[in-house]
């Protein structure tokens, strides 16, 4: 079951895993065309749990959906690829948390007085996010009239109705995923375990150099990600045997100060 964010949520990667009899748990944006299906269900008063101190609340539906059974075969020396329409099924978990709302609205009130100073000095950059909430309008200079671009020039003000619209959406997340016997906790767990994903990929680009990489050779490459891969197994297997007490630094570390004799 491969577990992923919203990066690796296409169709295409979708159709994939499940032609090759895997499945996945990943997360959902909620937000425009891609989120607009689960839009009614969301805002819906009905069907919602909620924990006895209103902290969390969710939903489970299940959902069907176009797909495709994606095989490969070769032909003339080329690989080339078929497609057969199929109809799946899958879990919809709908959750909101009372922290992470509070998190999305102080972070969206910084973005909007950002944006308000914006249109008066340039004071901040787009790193700040403050452009979220920047819109273009064209105005009668002489008596502030919003007219066409055509009559006069562009001026910078601040989009409350984008800052309200997001307001929705505060402490709201979705996660789909193939597996039909997973309840609501169970998908959070299997999703909320990504960390520990994210956290091998910075073991392998810190501590253990996978990049960058100063190799030419597809096999040397190859060879360079292979030893960074078994060192990372050796690392997690260390830290399972030593009950998760020391952090990667600290194993490596002590590792790197051992010398050892054949005798």
């Amino acid at each position: 079951v491969v577990v992923a964010d919203k990066g690796m949520n296409c169709s295409r990667n979708i159709d994939l895993l499940c032609s090759q009899g895997d499945g996945y748990v990943f997360s959902q944006i909620l937000k425009g065309t891609k989120g607009k299906r689960y839009q009614e269900a969301l805002f819906a008063q009905e069907g919602w749990q909620e924990a006895e101190d209103g902290s969390y609340k969710w939903k489970l539906l299940t959902e069907e959906y176009q797909g495709y059974d994606i095989s490969f075969e070769m032909q003339d020396g080329q690989k080339t690829e078929k497609k057969k329409a199929v109809r799946r099924q899958r879990k919809v978990l709908l959750y909101w948390s009372r922290a992470d709302a509070e998190m999305a609205a102080k972070k969206r009130e910084e973005k909007r007085k950002k944006a308000e100073k914006s249109p008066k000095n340039n004071a901040y950059g787009i790193v700040y996010g403050k452009d979220r909430y920047i819109k273009e309008e064209t105005i009668l200079k002489e008596t502030g009239e919003v007219l066409d671009e055509r009559q006069t020039a562009k001026v910078s003000a601040v989009d409350r109705e984008k800052a309200e619209k997001d307001a929705l959406y505060d402490g709201y997340f979705a996660i789909i995923t193939s597996e039909m016997d997973y309840d609501a906790a169970k998908i959070r767990e299997v999703y909320h375990g990504l960390w520990r994903i994210e956290e091998s990929f910075r073991i392998m680009k810190s501590d253990f150099d996978a990049r960058p990489i100063y190799l030419n050779k597809r096999e040397h490459i190859r060879a360079h990600f292979l030893i960074c891969f078994l060192a990372l197994t050796i690392y997690r297997f260390l830290e399972k045997k030593l009950d998760s007490k020391y952090t990667c630094e600290e194993l490596l570390n002590t590792l790197k100060s051992m010398n050892f004799a054949e005798i």
